[in-house]
């Protein structure tokens, strides 16, 4: 009796574990043996810190190559934080030694215990593009590529390539950006454990691009369009491209490669945005700073659970004309229901941006980035240690577990208190925004807003990953990390 009560246990906690990760837009990785009532008590307690986040324990660590630009990587699941070139443990701030880690490395991923590092070099006739795929563990060739070296040749007519590039499972994406006029950027996916090339992607618009996984089968590009003025862009647009495997070709096949010998892929599907007034333009980000982030599709939230799908994703707008500030959140899940609608061609902003996006002003430009949905605010009171934290959620379960949670609760006072603190804000009270378009801007795309007090030391930058929040305080040349 007691066996059949323990197996119906473990097949109750199975489907609510199902369900809990089918609403939440994640699964668990292949050949996942975890404990289903143990992940699932787990899950929940991750969603629970989000609808009350409270530190619950904090460190300092002083470290001498902190700057405004630094890179802050976080591997939650494996404990481990990074800054610029050097590896600490999450728990103890230590160093973690990770092999050779080069200051050339592009991209990593941890899981697959994978390194991607990009040189380049010139002769008589063209530039070449080295990519090397390494092991994070030892610093030698990735013993599951097949060419541990990718060689890349371009044309001699870009005189500057900047590349930038992002892993989710056996694909790797590598941006290159031509800086000069007339040369439109190439996006090149390879599988990279067999390195055949899989896409060549070159842009219909001649400018700056930015890439996002939407999940396993389409690759989201954010593009602008250059200006006179160097400083500036205008016209963003969105194009989705299918990602799905190709036939097998011999042609696609490496080590070496001359990308004007790659057909470019067919787009998908082209998502317009309003159009500027003539007076207005876009500032162009710095080469440190990314304009669209989202979610890591692909890679660990909790031990074995990943996010199969790019929940929300956040476009950070900085207007030249009057130094006005947007971050517009766009929800994933709705620009794939046009895909799997069949939707092809062009689609104007009237037919798709009111209801799939939100957009906000006055919103800090480095809103810290969290897996999925969530974006965190913190914000400091003018001469005050003590600020407030915000988190914006955008996914409608944990939307109504917010809410759920208010209606819950039999103390009159907590209640009172959360009620005050998690605020919902519906499709029926749009976000207007006017004087930069040429027509006022509606977005309803609806979500709720945590707040409350935050008291920390002030830090010039945060970052947040799993149950971790990271900040930087540049000044002092120290590190503040809180454990949630």
């Amino acid at each position: 009796t007691s066996r059949r009560y323990m197996l119906l246990v473990q097949d109750l906690a199975t489907l609510q574990l199902r369900i809990e990760l089918g609403a939440n837009e994640m699964e668990m990785i292949d050949g996942s043996t975890y404990n289903y009532l143990a992940l699932l008590q787990r899950l929940r307690r991750y969603q629970e810190v989000w609808v009350d986040p409270k530190p619950m324990r904090i460190m300092h660590k002083n470290t001498s190559n902190v700057s405004m630009h630094s890179r802050l990587q976080l591997v939650p699941n494996e404990g481990l934080l990074r800054i610029n070139s050097e590896w600490l443990y999450l728990d103890t701030l230590e160093p973690f030694s990770a092999g050779t880690i080069n200051h050339q490395e592009h991209a990593s991923d941890g899981e697959q215990d994978l390194s991607v590092q990009i040189y380049d070099s010139w002769d008589v006739s063209h530039w070449t593009i080295h990519i090397h795929l390494q092991s994070i563990a030892s610093g030698l060739p990735h013993p599951l590529a097949q060419h541990s070296i990718l060689k890349v040749a371009i044309d001699p007519g870009p005189h500057y390539v900047r590349e930038s590039c992002q892993i989710m499972h056996n694909i790797l994406v590598v941006v290159f950006d031509y800086n000069r006029r007339g040369f439109p950027s190439d996006i090149v996916l390879w599988d990279w454990p067999s390195g055949n090339l899989l896409y060549r992607i070159t842009l219909p618009v001649v400018g700056r691009c930015e890439v996002a996984f939407l999940d396993k089968l389409h690759l989201l590009v954010y593009a602008t369009t250059r200006t006179e003025h160097s400083d500036q862009e205008r016209s963003p647009i969105f194009l989705i491209y299918s990602i799905s495997p190709p036939p097998s070709d011999l042609n696609r096949a490496g080590p070496y490669f001359h990308l004007n010998s790659s057909p470019p892929h067919n787009i998908s599907l082209r998502l317009e945005f309003p159009e500027l007034l003539e007076s207005c333009s876009i500032i162009k980000p710095d080469s440190f700073s990314k304009s669209l982030q989202s979610n890591a599709v692909g890679q660990l939230v909790l031990p074995q659970v990943i996010y199969s799908s790019a929940v929300t994703l956040r476009l950070h707008l900085a207007m030249y004309q009057g130094l006005r500030h947007f971050v517009v959140f766009i929800s994933g899940s709705k620009l794939r229901e046009y895909l799997y609608q069949g939707r092809s061609g062009t689609i104007k902003w009237d037919g798709w941006g009111e209801s799939a996006t939100r957009w906000l002003e006055g919103v800090s430009s480095d809103a810290s980035r969290t897996p999925g949905p969530r974006y965190l605010e913190v914000t400091r009171y003018s001469g005050n240690r003590v600020g407030k934290l915000s988190v914006f959620d955008f996914d409608p379960p944990s939307m109504r577990r917010q809410l759920s949670r208010i209606s819950s609760e039999t103390n009159a006072y907590k209640r009172s208190q959360l009620a005050a603190r998690i605020k919902l804000i519906d499709s029926d009270s749009p976000s207007i925004i006017d004087g930069i378009f040429k027509c006022p801007v509606v977005s309803r795309l609806p979500y709720t807003v945590i707040t409350k007090g935050w008291d920390a030391p002030f830090c010039s930058s945060w970052v947040a990953d799993g149950e971790y929040i990271v900040g930087i305080k540049v000044r002092a040349i120290a590190l503040i990390i809180h454990f949630f």
